[in-house]
Parts: structure tokens; C-alpha cells; sequence
């Protein structure tokens, strides 16, 4: 796999992760980001509670329709030429005056647009699980620099959380 400025999020984060030692991860990890400047804010927002995406429901939401048989890169647009509304969602951007209904909305919509897999990596950055699906990004992330201070697995802490029907 050879890295270039059209690869998606999911590939990228795949073309990282077949790195065979820790080093070579994160050499891989700064050429991405050499290639792709949207890939740094990405990580961060996956990671650090600060600069997480607000205001949305957790996990995919319940209308998305993923079209499986699509070809990867065939999609309408992908993350990268979705950053610029992506960073909308952010805890303290615009789309937090937005009603509920209507910023829920938007998100389904660029979804929709999106390979469903680089969808799914984009839910679990908004969700802040990017690490239970990419472990190894936790050493990477943690190599280059980054505060990573989310819950180690914070979809079990979720679920733990609601009490039980009886």
C-alpha cells in the first residue's frame, strides 16, 4: 500500500497500522500527516475530550443506509473535503446553537455522502472510541505528542451507566 493525498481516513489509518514496529507506525503516522492536514485535528478530536465532536447522539445514527457495494474512494466526498463542517460540530462550534433535530440532520447528510467505511471511522471519532477499533493508535498518538485523557473504554462505561429494565 502506497500512501497518496486521495487515500480515506480508514486507509490511512490502515496504511499506520500495518507498520511493523512502533517507529515505523509513527514515521507513517507523520507522513500522513505531511500529506493530509486534516489528519492531525482528526486524532485529536478522537482523543481529547476538549476537542471532541458535541451535540449528537452516540454510535451511527438509526437512518443511515450504508451502500456496502460501493468501491472504496467512490464515494460523494470524504472527510477530508468534509473538515471545514466537520469542525462546525465541535464543542464550542456553531452547530451547537443549531436545534437538536436540525445539527443531527446535517451530520446524516455528510455521512451519506462518505464510503460507509471512513463513515464508520468518523462515528467512532465523534464518539471518541477510534482507540477500540485502532489500538495501536494509542502508542502512535502518545510517540507524537499528544494528551490523550478520554476513558480507556468509554462505550462500556456507557453502557454501565443505564440502569438495567426490570
Amino acid at each position: 500500500m502506497k500512501l497518496h493525498s486521495g487515500m480515506l481516513l480508514n486507509e490511512k489509518l490502515d496504511y499506520i497500522a500495518i507498520g511493523k514496529t512502533l517507529q515505523e507506525q509513527v514515521d507513517r503516522a507523520r507522513e500522513v500527516a505531511k500529506v493530509d492536514i486534516t489528519f492531525g485535528p482528526l486524532m485529536r478530536m478522537a482523543v481529547i475530550k476538549e476537542e471532541r465532536i458535541d451535540g449528537l447522539p452516540s454510535g451511527m445514527p438509526d437512518t443511515y443506509k450504508p451502500e456496502t457495494d460501493i468501491p472504496e474512494g467512490m464515494g460523494n466526498t470524504n472527510v477530508r473535503q468534509e473538515f471545514r463542517r466537520i469542525k462546525n460540530f465541535l464543542i464550542n462550534g456553531p452547530m451547537q446553537k443549531v436545534p437538536k433535530h436540525k445539527r443531527e440532520m446535517n451530520w446524516l447528510q455528510m455521512l451519506e455522502g462518505m464510503h460507509w467505511k471512513e463513515a464508520n471511522v468518523l462515528v467512532h471519532i465523534k464518539d471518541q472510541t477510534l482507540l477500540n477499533i485502532y489500538p495501536n493508535m494509542r502508542e502512535v498518538l502518545t510517540n507524537l505528542g499528544v494528551a490523550i485523557n478520554i476513558q480507556e473504554d468509554s462505550t462500556e462505561t456507557k453502557k454501565a451507566k443505564k440502569p438495567k429494565k426490570s
